[in-house]
C-alpha cells in the first residue's frame, strides 16, 4: 500500500491519508514502456522545418557563364551549380513531417507506470479541493508556497477550468493539464504532480482495464435468442 497525504488547500496542512493499492496501477513500473513513450513524444516534438535551396530554387540565369572550349576552365552550364559560390546545396535538409505513435494499450500502460513511479517517489500531492474564485496568479503562487513546492509542477484538473489555467500560466515551471490528457512525459518531466483527491480517484478509475464480457453471458444470450426464434415449417400438409 502507498500512503499519500491529503493536504488542505487553504493551509497546506495534512488533513487525511489516502491509501493506494499498487495493483490498482499495475503493481510494477514498466520502465521499457515508459522509455518508448518518452522517445515517441520527443520525436513527435521535432519540427522538420530546416530547408536548403536546390538548383531550381536558387536565383540565377540559365546563361552559360563562358564558352565551352578554349578558356582553360572547366565546363559550366549555369551559375546555379552547387560547385559555384552562391549556388545550390547538394543533399541539403528539406522540410519533412515525421510522426511516430504507440497503440492505445501501450500509451495507457505508459501513463499507468509513470503515475505509479511518481507515487512511489512521493511526487504526488493531493488536495482536499482545487479551486480559484477569480483569475489571479497570486492564488496559485501562494498555494505552491504553502505546499512547499518550488520546482516544476504539473497541476491536474478533472475538466478545463479557465480560472485555474489563467492563474497558473504566468508562473515559470508550472503547467496545467486535464487528467484525461496526461501522458507519461508530462508526469515524469515535472518534479511534483498536484491535483485534488477526487481528480486523482477519477484518474485511477479511468486508467483501470475495462472488464471483458464473460463467455457465460454470451452463451446465455445466444441460447435465449434461439429459444425465442419461431420454428420454420418444412412442408405443407397433404390434401385429403
Amino acid at each position: 500500500m502507498i500512503s499519500i497525504p491529503v493536504r488542505a488547500s487553504a493551509t497546506g496542512e495534512q488533513v487525511e491519508t489516502f491509501e493506494l493499492d499498487e495493483t490498482a496501477l499495475g503493481g510494477e513500473v514498466k520502465r521499457g514502456l515508459i522509455r518508448d513513450a518518452i522517445m515517441v513524444h520527443e520525436i513527435n516534438q521535432h519540427l522538420g522545418t530546416s530547408s536548403s535551396k536546390t538548383r531550381s530554387e536558387v536565383a540565377g540565369s540559365n546563361k552559360k557563364p563562358h564558352r565551352q572550349k578554349g578558356t582553360g576552365r572547366a565546363r559550366a552550364g549555369h551559375k546555379r551549380s552547387p560547385i559555384w559560390r552562391g549556388g545550390a546545396v547538394v543533399h541539403g535538409p528539406r522540410p519533412f513531417t515525421k510522426r511516430v505513435q504507440l497503440n492505445k494499450k501501450q500509451r495507457k500502460g505508459a501513463v499507468v507506470s509513470a503515475l505509479l513511479a511518481k507515487c512511489l517517489d512521493e511526487g504526488v500531492v493531493l488536495l482536499d479541493g482545487l479551486e480559484c474564485p477569480e483569475i489571479k496568479t497570486r492564488q496559485v503562487a501562494d498555494l505552491l508556497d504553502r505546499l512547499g513546492l518550488f520546482d516544476t509542477v504539473l497541476i491536474g484538473v478533472p475538466a478545463y477550468d479557465e480560472k485555474v489555467y489563467r492563474s497558473a500560466r504566468n508562473i515559470s515551471g508550472v503547467e496545467v493539464r486535464e487528467t484525461r490528457n496526461f501522458n507519461a512525459y508530462d508526469i515524469l518531466v515535472s518534479k511534483n504532480l498536484v491535483l485534488s483527491k477526487d481528480a486523482f480517484v477519477g484518474l485511477i478509475e479511468r486508467l483501470k482495464d475495462k472488464p471483458e464480457l464473460e463467455a457465460g453471458a454470451a452463451v446465455e444470450s445466444e441460447s435465449s435468442e434461439s429459444d425465442n426464434a419461431t420454428p420454420e415449417v418444412e412442408g405443407e400438409s397433404e390434401e385429403s
